[in-house]
């Protein structure tokens, strides 16, 4: 009798076993998944603001379009007592909106608090954009500029891209309809039976 209770408990002892072992290893790899790892560093160039320099850094180089990428700004005294203000400029000289406001304040990156930031940005255009800063801290205000090259979008164009992302479906559409065809013949019978 002991041994089929024992046969039945055996299962339940390795589950719980397995169990315990995988809480143990999420509780010990926890804080290492949750520590904070910043956007690498490509490529760095220097703007004069005012009495300030700034550090503007970017995680690709060089810079394409359609690629979105982060920015990050640094003052050379740190961003504490300071505020900045960014406006993009266009190739063709339009204000740039990339779902934020036209003059927008530069607020703390969110992988390094130390510097001021902007995930995710993407240069829709080709050509030369310029970024209008404004920054203001115990030095008085300041303004400058930093002139960015963007090159072409690399890949195929985009027609060409989309048409082979849909061809799958574009193939699927048909068949499914013929299969649906076929399939809608077979359920009526030749014959009916009483069986």
């Amino acid at each position: 009798m002991w041994n089929s209770i024992n046969k039945l408990i055996r299962p339940l002892r390795q589950a719980a076993a397995l169990a315990a072992a995988v809480c143990v290893l999420a509780v010990a790899t926890a804080p290492a998944a949750q520590a904070l790892n910043p956007t690498p560093v490509v490529h760095s160039e220097f703007v004069t603001v005012g009495p300030y320099r700034l550090q503007a850094s970017f995680s690709q180089w060089p810079v394409v379009a359609d690629r979105a990428m982060d920015f990050t700004f640094a003052p050379s005294d740190g961003i504490i007592n300071h505020t900045a203000k960014l406006i993009a400029m266009t190739p063709d000289n339009r204000v740039y909106e990339h779902r934020r406001p036209t003059n927008m304040m530069l607020r703390r990156y969110t992988q390094d608090h130390d510097r001021w930031g902007l995930d995710s940005y993407l240069l829709p255009q080709t050509g030369t954009w310029h970024f209008q800063i404004s920054m203001d801290g115990p030095q008085g205000p300041g303004s400058g500029e930093l002139a960015l090259p963007v090159g072409p979008r690399p890949g195929p164009p985009l027609s060409i891209a989309w048409l082979v992302g849909l061809l799958p479906l574009l193939v699927t559409i048909p068949l499914c309809t013929v299969l649906g065809i076929r399939s809608r013949r077979n359920r009526k019978p030749n014959s009916w039976s009483w069986d």
